[in-house]
């Protein structure tokens, strides 16, 4: 998979990224109201979870990719499916971006194009996003990518020791 926006490329991470994912995924800051990826002390944890990412890359070509800034080698954040259920033509989308990424547009360009690749490359019905209804700058991401909100599970996660509400926002492929 590779993906070229006007100012990022997304692909598929390989060992040669776990520094720049290391800065990303032991960042307190990028990880403080998410649950799907745990705060990395280690290279090693970075090592296995880029391993695990490549596993699933073979298995179904859905997980988190790369997302790098054009005329930069540098990572700068995560974009890409979780929770792909081929059978109901649906996947859960997720991202994380590098403190020094933030406020700068590049989440919402980067969702934009895995959307789009989604909905034609994985023939998806339904994209859908769980979120912190207090991560206001994630809220307006998924909020420019045309979703809607579509419900609260209160007390759905743990988050840091402590139990958090989800607002879960849905995008179907007609609504585009």
């Amino acid at each position: 998979m590779y993906l070229e926006t006007e100012r990022l490329i997304i692909r598929q991470l390989t060992r040669d990224d776990v520094h720049a994912c290391f800065t990303i995924t032991s960042d307190p800051r990028v990880l403080a109201m998410m649950v799907v990826t745990e705060q990395h002390t280690t290279i090693e944890q970075t090592k296995q979870y880029i391993a695990d990412l490549c596993a699933q890359y073979e298995k179904d070509n859905a997980g988190l990719w790369a997302v790098v800034k054009k005329g930069s080698k540098r990572v700068i954040g995560l974009c890409g499916f979780i929770e792909y259920k081929e059978r109901f033509r649906r996947a859960e989308l997720c991202y994380l971006f590098a403190y020094d990424a933030w406020g700068k547009g590049y989440a919402t360009e980067a969702c934009r194009a895995v959307a789009d690749y989604g909905f034609a490359a994985m023939n998806l019905n339904r994209i859908e996003a769980p979120v912190d209804p207090e991560n206001i700058a994630s809220i307006a991401v998924l909020e420019k990518l045309g979703m809607e909100r579509e419900g609260l599970l209160r007390q759905r996660v743990i988050c840091n020791g402590e139990l958090r509400d989800r607002a879960f926002y849905g995008l179907l492929k007609e609504d585009r």
